[in-house]
């Protein structure tokens, strides 16, 4: 089970998911570095402000939070020159690398499109990375909505634990008597990337027919 439908749709219960909580609980109540990588979609989960969404991990006791949306920069970034790279290979589209229900799908029922995946990295992937650099010592909590990340985190050595938003939920936090903290952190891009506009006009330009073209393999 990599996607949390099954848990909604099975009418007896039989499927539920294993939350590791109490495990990231007691490394931290051991006095172990452990650092949050945050989903930026967070925000639209809780009714506070971010930085009271941030003051609340430091007040369970993480050491660091760290944004995913820094790690995405990465996946954006080498995302767009590997699809540069394949479309003049002559490869007639690319699909995501970054969900993992997507992944077990395509190798578990559609092989054929393997040859079509993306081998750039998820935000999860090199956000790991980004907190392993700056905490060489520390455990890695990625959080985030989606419960398919901890098949994901299985893979990667960068990522020790996965908490789902409804974990953080349960973590009996009052958010709004947290202690408000500021992590807005804006990359500045060096001259030799990729910008976000040049990025974006590479996937609008090539996005129809990359949908047209993927519904020609799909056919066959």
């Amino acid at each position: 089970q990599t996607c949390a439908l099954p848990i909604y749709a099975c009418p007896f219960g039989a499927i539920f998911e294993i939350s590791q909580t109490f495990d990231v609980l007691q490394r931290i109540r051991k006095g172990e570095k452990v650092v949050a990588i945050v989903a930026p979609s967070i925000l639209g989960q809780f009714s506070t402000t971010i930085e009271q969404v941030y003051g609340a991990f430091k007040q369970i006791g993480f050491t660091d939070v760290i944004e995913v949306a820094q790690g995405a920069m990465e996946t954006v970034e080498n995302e767009a020159h590997e699809l540069i790279e394949k479309l003049e290979e002559g490869q007639k589209f690319m699909t995501t690398s970054c969900c993992p229900s997507y992944i077990e799908l395509v190798n578990k029922y559609i092989p054929d499109m393997k040859k079509y995946v993306s081998t750039t990295g998820s935000p999860m992937y090199y956000a790991a990375r980004i907190a392993k650099k700056k905490h060489p010592d520390a455990k890695i909590v990625f959080v985030g909505p989606c419960v398919a990340k901890r098949k994901e985190a299985q893979r990667d050595e960068a990522v020790d634990f996965v908490m789902t938003f409804e974990d953080k939920q349960n973590t009996a936090i009052l958010w709004q008597e947290c202690l408000p903290i500021s992590l807005m952190k804006f990359l500045k891009l060096p001259k030799n990337r990729i910008s976000t506009a040049e990025t974006q006009k590479i996937f609008t330009k090539n996005l129809y027919r990359q949908k047209m073209q993927l519904k020609e393999v799909l056919r066959c």
